[in-house]
């Protein structure tokens, strides 16, 4: 026989986690991005979170919700299993407790994001030499800036 819930679905945030120094450099849209992640984890599936794009567009923009995710993997509050993008799939996080060991030397950094420009869809550029850029499609660039950085 099952048991019945007593009480809504809610996510937890720990008082450790609200005065961490990590906490204190989340902008809001991050901390909003981790709330809706978070609410995802069923006490089991730590390590196999989504929270795609979609899902994301109804709480924020997609390009506020990329820099979102890379602050929360780079403050230590997910992980990044699996990413999906350049693959067309979803992204995969696991909750993280790096957090709390921001700001010391114990502070490990989390995987890296695969490369990618959230803004250009056409062309990817991949690096600049001699002034010139280079593009995974045409190898040609329209702009020329001595200040571009990948």
């Amino acid at each position: 026989m099952k048991r019945k819930r007593k009480s809504k679905p809610f996510v937890q945030i720990f008082n450790e986690m609200l005065g961490s120094k990590a906490y204190k450099q989340l902008s809001h849209a991050a901390f909003r991005a981790y709330v809706h992640i978070r609410s995802k984890y069923n006490g089991n599936n730590g390590n196999d979170l989504s929270y795609t794009y979609q899902e994301a567009a109804e709480i924020m923009d997609r390009h506020t919700y990329a820099k979102a995710l890379l602050q929360l993997t780079a403050l230590g509050f997910l992980d990044l299993v699996r990413g999906g993008r350049l693959e067309k799939q979803c992204n995969i996080f696991a909750l993280s407790e790096r957090w709390r060991d921001y700001g010391t030397p114990q502070f490990k950094e989390g995987n890296k994001w695969p490369r990618y420009s959230p803004h250009r869809k056409s062309k990817t550029f991949i690096g600049v030499k001699n002034n010139t850029c280079t593009s995974v499609k045409s190898n040609t660039c329209e702009h020329q800036n001595d200040n571009f950085q990948v």
